[in-house]
């Protein structure tokens, strides 16, 4: 693995000049990054699982499920898929609290269906007294799905769940709630100790399409 810190490459080659270059702190959305946490401490602390929102030269937003306070000196590793690692000290200046909701549903089985028309699930959706949810369904069977959602269902009031399947069909089924868990997420808006510019230009060079935070 190669160890970048600031701006300082540690060991392997030198970064070509091809893509050394100014430019502003543009905040990019990159699901292909692995990020993670260390704290500053007398002892070796276990690193802080984190998922990226979004990154710039001069700082990122993280989401963790680890409670930490404003103002926490951190160090922020950041890897890259071709192994290059950024390692850049950083504090912690915002956080925003999320609840997520995991629910257990159940509803009436799609074997038949399935059986009968050889079609591939592709995605389900869910509404509530009419109103579609934005989800992510975790697992699914013939007879139950969990879903995953920022938005809290009222018991009282009707679920339907809606399957699309790759061949254009969608069926609904009423559905009823099992059990749900409460799942508590921190958004950390982290700032770097200084504009790291080795790791902008890195990041533009890496970009493979353009999506930028807003």
């Amino acid at each position: 693995m190669l160890l970048l810190t600031d701006e300082k490459i540690i060991s392997g080659k030198q970064c070509s000049s091809e893509f050394i270059h100014q430019r502003s702190s543009i905040r990019y959305i990159r699901n292909d990054l692995k990020t993670y946490l260390t704290k500053y401490s007398l002892f070796n602390a276990a690193p802080i699982k984190t998922k990226l929102i979004d990154i710039s030269s001069g700082g990122l937003k993280l989401a963790s499920s680890k409670k930490l306070r404003v103002n926490k000196k951190v160090c922020v590793n950041i890897c890259f898929l071709d192994g290059y690692k950024f390692e850049i000290n950083s504090k912690i200046v915002r956080i925003k609290e999320k609840h997520l909701f995991l629910y257990d549903l159940e509803f009436n089985t799609l074997n038949d269906y399935i059986n009968s028309q050889h079609s591939t699930f592709s995605r389900v959706y869910m509404r509530v007294a009419g109103n579609r949810f934005k989800t992510k369904y975790r697992n699914i069977t013939f007879n139950g799905v969990q879903i995953l959602t920022y938005q809290e269902i009222n018991k009282k009031e009707k679920i339907t769940l809606v399957f699309e399947f790759r061949n254009g069909e969608t069926i609904e089924r009423n559905a009823k709630l099992k059990h749900f868990q409460k799942i508590t997420k921190y958004h950390y808006g982290i700032k770097f100790d200084k504009m790291n510019q080795l790791l902008g230009n890195y990041l533009l060079k890496t970009q493979k399409s353009l999506v930028f935070a807003k």
